[in-house]
């Protein structure tokens, strides 16, 4: 009895630092879970936008037209909206944000008869520089990229 006197301070020291690791662990999932739900809404709601904005577009040019308007409106409202430095997305970056008219078979449209669907595409890139980035990208290697992409009917006037 007299040798095991310091036994639950060893414990103690040796299980909490494990604990917090997996408790903070847990609050940075439901993090980046809140940030990919945060850029699929963008998804949907910039595809909605699209689709009713340019529901009179005369051609293809002011068909594009609109949908610029539109993403820069949505590039706005959503602009530092990641609340992790995990992943790195800038909605004023064609790369990270496009929205374009799609035909039938799911490829870019070229004329306003063609056009079936918009399309909004969304890419967050992995944060390489910070530490927990270089953790997930040598652990995680799915964990990548988000990539989102929706598409909406294109709503025509009647």
């Amino acid at each position: 009895m007299k040798f095991q006197k310091g036994q639950s301070v060893m414990e103690f020291a040796l299980i909490l630092p494990l604990f917090f690791v997996f408790l903070f662990g847990i609050i940075y999932a439901g993090l980046l879970f809140k940030d990919y739900m945060m850029l699929s809404n963008m998804a949907r709601s910039s595809a909605r936008q699209a689709s009713v904005s340019a529901s009179n577009s005369a051609d293809i040019s002011q068909l594009n037209k609109a949908y610029a308007n539109t993403k820069k409106e949505e590039s706005d409202l959503y602009k530092g909206a990641l609340h992790t430095s995990l992943y790195e997305f800038d909605p004023q970056n064609e790369s990270d944000f496009s929205i374009y008219p799609v035909d039938k078979s799911g490829k870019k449209a070229k004329d306003l008869n063609s056009v079936r669907n918009v399309q909004v595409v969304i890419h967050a890139k992995l944060n390489k520089k910070n530490t927990l980035g270089k953790v997930f990208s040598n652990f995680f290697n799915t964990m990548d990229t988000f990539s989102i992409k929706y598409q909406m009917y294109q709503e025509k006037k009647q």
